[in-house]
Formats: structure tokens, sequence, C-alpha cells
């Protein structure tokens, strides 16, 4: 009976939050409007769905299978040496998986078609001309317009050669869209941490009305946490049982 009451905390830790990710993954795409998350703060969402299991289901299971099969105890030394390196292998793992995706922005509940518009035109607000190269996007200052001015006095345009001149943003990025999840993901090349703010701060302002018509992945993680949520009840049901038997 102990080994049962083991194996369901085993599978509730491992559920648990995995259902919470996916009701907030869920509530993020019913929203009205898309949302844009840095990489770094999408991957720690990640890290928080799968800390269960290998804070809990793996730590549990490993210890039954070494009591029972293999006959070691908990407390030995060399077992508890064993976690340690375990721990800091996990917490090791996830400082690098956050700091792999922090060249990344995520956008949530968005029309990929609608998207690449609302790009083209967020970078010619500011003043960036965009020259595609197979998947890569580079960002350079927009040239000035030099035979519309052709009339205009050489006092006058010396202004704006000087502006242009000193203008050095550039930035190269590629866009990845993922049609059936309404998802874009912009993966950060060379950029300046003030020019991709002000990307960022820009598309995200433009896109109000750039959430899809239909989000079909709402209606599937709200499924999805809804079984979860519906096995966890039934377990947390079963080891109540158990207890008071």
């Amino acid at each position: 009976m102990t080994e049962l009451r083991f194996a369901l905390f085993a599978f509730l830790a491992f559920l648990l939050p995995v259902g919470m990710y996916c009701f907030v993954l869920a509530a993020i795409n019913r929203r009205a409007r898309p949302l844009i998350v840095r990489g770094s703060w999408d991957a720690i969402g990640l890290v928080c769905a799968v800390s269960g299991f290998f804070l809990a289901t793996v730590p549990v299971l490993a210890s039954q299978f070494t009591r029972h099969v293999l006959g070691a105890t908990d407390l030995a030394f060399g077992m508890w040496a064993w976690w340690l390196v375990y721990y800091l292998l996990i917490l090791a793992g996830a400082v690098l998986m956050v700091l792999s995706r922090s060249k990344k922005t995520v956008i949530y509940n968005i029309d990929p078609e609608l998207f690449a518009t609302i790009a083209q035109q967020t970078f010619a607000a500011l003043g960036l001309a965009t020259k595609m190269d197979r998947n890569r996007l580079t960002l350079t200052p927009l040239v000035p317009d030099t035979t519309a001015e052709a009339s205009t006095a050489v006092t006058e345009t010396r202004p704006h050669t000087a502006t242009a001149s000193t203008d050095r943003r550039y930035a190269e990025l590629s866009i990845e869209s993922f049609a059936a999840m309404c998802n874009v993901t912009l993966h950060w090349g060379p950029c300046s941490a003030d020019l991709r703010d002000a990307l960022e701060r820009e598309l995200d302002k433009n896109l109000e009305s750039a959430a899809p018509l239909d989000n079909s992945a709402s209606a599937w993680f709200v499924s999805i946490s809804g079984m979860i949520f519906g096995a966890v009840l039934v377990m947390f049901i079963v080891m109540t049982l158990l207890h008071w038997r």
C-alpha cells in the first residue's frame, strides 16, 4: 500500500505543473490581443511545467527502485552524493535552457499572415529598411530618397545627410511561424539591446488587432488541462481513501 501511495504522489507531482502550464497557455490563447514574451521568461514557464517530474517524480521512482531492486537505502552516503550531483545537473540544465532562449521573442495568439504585414509596417515606422536573405531578415536604416530631394537646396539636404550617416542601427533576425498553434518566434542575431527593446515595444502597440479569429490552440490546451486536472482529482481521492483505511 505504501508503494501505491508513493506512485500516486510521483504522478501527481508530474501532472499538476503540466496541467497548470496548459491552463495558462489556454488563457493566453483566449486573449483579445497577442502576447509578446521574452524567450527567457518563456523558458522559465517550461522549466516550471517540468519541475515536478524532475524534482519529485524521478527521485521518488528512483528511490523505490534502488530500495526494492538493488537493496540500497536512501541514507547511504553514496546515494546522497548521487542525488546532490543530480540536482546540480538539473539546476545547471535549467539555467542553460533559460540563457539559450534569451535571444528569442515568442508571440502567442497571433495570426502569422497578419504578423508579416504588421512587422513590415513596424520596421518602416522606426525608419528601418528590410532585406530578406533566405530565412534571415536584415534591418538597416532607411536611405533618404535623394531623387525626391534633388530640387531642394544643398543647405537644406546637409542636415539629413548628417543624420543618416550617424544612424548605425542594425539587426538580424529570423521569423519562425507555427500557424496551427497561432505562434510566432523571433530568433535574434546581432542586435543591440536598445534596438530590440524599441522593436518589441512598437510591435506590441501594432499587434492590437492581429489576434486570429479562430484560435484552436486554446481549445486544445483547455482539453489537455481538463483531462490532467481530472486525473489529478481521481488520484487525490484515491490517496485520501488509502490514508483513511
